[in-house]
């Protein structure tokens, strides 16, 4: 997964900033056993929204009205990654 998988695109929301992220989703192979393995995909996204959310607002000053996340598709991880 690369720089080249993930798009994103900002834009004035009523004087608010609104982002929309496309990228491919990282998941651990079920072999694997590590915390957070077994989180549900809908909850990683919105704690990803919302930790981009706040990352935006802190880098640029301003209010970000909202973070759209779409996953575009999987990559399975087979080993640890540190």
């Amino acid at each position: 997964m690369g720089y080249r998988d993930v798009s994103v695109s900002i834009h004035d929301a009523s004087g608010s900033l609104a982002a929309h992220v496309s990228a491919p989703v990282a998941l651990r192979s079920p072999r694997i056993e590590s915390p957070g393995a077994g989180e549900p995909l809908p909850r990683r996204l919105t704690a990803a929204s919302a930790a981009i959310r706040g990352r935006l607002a802190a880098l640029t000053g301003l209010e970000v009205a909202r973070v759209d996340l779409r996953a575009t598709g999987a990559r399975i991880l087979s080993r640890r990654v540190r």
